[in-house]
């Protein structure tokens, strides 16, 4: 996708400061979103769209997970080994890794947001706008954590999977409230 036409080239830095400043004030008022949206559109989320890189690029979680492909034999031996490893972790480390993970897997609930702000929406799913292919990508990104951190703690066995599982599902049920300040 050839993003040069959206890219404004003409923005200097003391532009920039204003557009920030006004956007402070944008935070204020009742028309916040629209307005900030507009504004983080024109100046900051167009540019950062260059740096997304193909999915291809990106790591995945199997990257540094367990082989499953090696066979059941040597797929449990790496289980067993892994759950040696982890035995002299404490379990304030797991409660750490938990609550991470309980972020990431709730994520969708946050780009549900983003979704409804005006000027990001995305009624379709698919925009073209740059916040929302943005945010989309950001989401990607962060799903990828969840995922691996999801796989290390279930294949660790040192946590009440079922527990954790539903307390994710009361997350997302609850939803996200958000407090801009």
């Amino acid at each position: 996708m050839d993003l040069t036409p959206l890219y404004n080239h003409h923005h200097t830095p003391s532009k920039n400061w204003k557009l920030i400043s006004d956007l402070r004030d944008d935070l204020t008022s009742s028309s916040y979103s629209l307005n900030a949206t507009r504004k983080i559109r024109s100046v900051q989320v167009i540019r950062t769209l260059v740096f997304l890189k193909p999915i291809e690029k990106y790591w995945q979680p199997s990257d540094f997970l367990l082989d499953a492909s090696q066979g059941p034999d040597g797929f449990i031996e790496e289980v067993r080994a892994l759950r040696q490893r982890v035995l002299g972790l404490s379990d304030e480390y797991f409660v750490i890794l938990l609550a991470n993970m309980l972020g990431e897997e709730t994520l969708p609930t946050n780009l549900t947001v983003f979704n409804t702000w005006d000027g990001v929406r995305d009624e379709t799913g698919s925009s073209s706008c740059p916040w929302v292919i943005w945010s989309r990508a950001w989401a990607a990104e962060e799903n990828r954590h969840g995922d691996l951190l999801r796989t290390y703690i279930y294949l660790s066995g040192r946590v009440d999977m079922m527990m954790i599982e539903k307390t994710m599902q009361y997350m997302l049920r609850v939803g996200l409230v958000t407090y801009l300040c």
